[in-house]
């Protein structure tokens, strides 16, 4: 059995405006629930908006895009904004396959940030 990538979600508040909610490993089946979790224990008295950072994960599956879709339309029912952040790549790719590609801003930095 091949060893997976370690998953892990890290929050910070970016300018007291924005949520910002960093992923890193891969997002699947198995890592959807905590992903549903965390999207919606995100701090109760945010006026901003979320921002998804997945430039860390390495592939996303159906499950999590629908997911993270459906939150998109409950943020913007509620007046906000849920964006995603990702590379150019694999998951960039899932999101733009599945027609959501417009939720994705692209981060071009050459550099990956730890």
């Amino acid at each position: 059995m091949a060893m997976g990538v370690a998953f892990s979600i890290r929050d910070t508040t970016a300018s007291g405006r924005s949520f910002v909610m960093t992923v890193t490993g891969n997002l699947d089946r198995a890592t959807a629930h905590t992903l549903e979790e965390r999207l919606r224990l995100g701090p109760l008295d945010l006026a901003g908006d979320l921002v998804l950072d997945l430039t860390h994960v390495g592939d996303v599956d159906d499950s999590c895009i629908r997911l993270v879709a459906a939150r998109s339309v409950e943020a913007t029912a509620n007046g906000r904004q849920l964006r995603v952040i990702a590379r150019e790549g694999p998951v960039l790719a899932a999101f733009e396959s599945a027609g959501l590609g417009y939720l994705v801003d692209v981060d071009r930095r050459a550099v990956v940030r730890r």
